[in-house]
């Protein structure tokens, strides 16, 4: 048999959707060597993906992309550019014949025919909250309506999802399969005292802190997490930073500011690849999630599999 699979997300830096892609392929020839899998990579049919830290030129077009966002007034529009180019560079590109199974991990199929096609959706934050998110999610969730329903049948990563895309998009749940999200044993784990000691050292961690995994962004309920902690008594917070991994995200500028005004109890690492982010959960006294709407939450798992309380 046949199978695509499109690994695009794996072109940048790994977040959620992009992680459980990685664990998934990772596993294909360890538990299945009588099928061929196909992956598309952004306009192109490999035998292996492409992965964003083997290729300087996927991270400088990258990076790139990701500094234009950030011009207040481009920022907006340079989104909905860049997600109406990509649907085009998809539907020029995507075509493959004699595929028996497309499996598509992130959201929308791509213009592809297949005997069989399955579509991971991991939560339907944009039509239940649009307002977490930025404008160019209109063309987002347009995109998603019209094709969500091509596929024959959909993974979710929790029940909680199955029943929203059940009710919301009017899916037989005979449709919808539940598989739970895991976590990659190799990386997130308990290390030993002194591998963690040396990565506190080099990342100028303090000794005890409370540690906040994911984009900063509306969803994530970081406005209300950093009031409470601020209301901490001043002797807790000495003993406790508030430590904060993830990209900048969006909707956030109250946030940074409020966490430039209290560098001295509040710590912004930015994005941090998976070994560090596993080495910062064995480092952390424990972990706080906040979010107001997770299709699964993986940070939770994350820590759970590093011991992280």
């Amino acid at each position: 048999m046949r199978i695509l699979v499109n690994t695009t997300p794996l072109m940048a830096p790994l977040t959620g959707v992009g992680k459980y892609i990685a664990n998934i392929i990772k596993m294909f020839p360890l538990i299945d060597q009588d099928n061929q899998y196909v992956y598309y990579s952004g306009g192109r049919f490999d035998s292996d993906p492409a992965l964003y830290n083997d290729s300087s030129m996927i991270r400088f077009l990258y990076s790139t992309k990701e500094k234009i966002k950030t011009f207040r007034l481009v920022g907006p529009l340079w989104s909905r550019w860049w997600l109406h180019f990509r649907r085009t560079i998809e539907n020029k590109t995507a075509r493959l014949d004699n595929i028996d199974l497309y499996f598509e991990p992130n959201f929308i199929p791509l213009p592809l025919e297949a005997s069989r096609i399955v579509v991971t959706v991991h939560d339907l934050s944009f039509l239940l909250h649009p307002e977490f998110h930025v404008s160019a999610v209109d063309h987002f969730r347009k995109h998603f309506q019209e094709n969500i329903h091509r596929a024959h049948c959909i993974i979710t990563v929790s029940f909680c999802a199955k029943q929203d895309i059940k009710e919301i998009l009017g899916i037989n749940e005979s449709a919808i399969y539940v598989i739970h999200n895991g976590v990659d044993h190799d990386i997130y784990k308990k290390y030993d005292n002194q591998t963690i000691a040396h990565f506190r050292r080099i990342m100028g961690l303090p000794e005890g802190f409370v540690l906040f995994t994911g984009s900063i962004e509306p969803r994530k309920n970081l406005g209300r997490l950093i009031n409470a902690y601020l209301s901490l008594p001043l002797s807790l917070k000495k003993e406790f930073k508030l430590v904060l991994v993830g990209f900048k995200g969006w909707k956030n500028e109250s946030i940074f500011q409020t966490i430039k005004e209290n560098r001295e109890n509040i710590i912004y690492l930015g994005y941090l690849d998976e070994q560090s982010l596993a080495l910062t959960y064995n480092c952390a006294s424990l972990l706080v999630y906040p979010s107001l709407y997770e299709g699964f939450g993986l940070p939770p798992l994350e820590a759970m599999a590093c011991g992280t309380p």
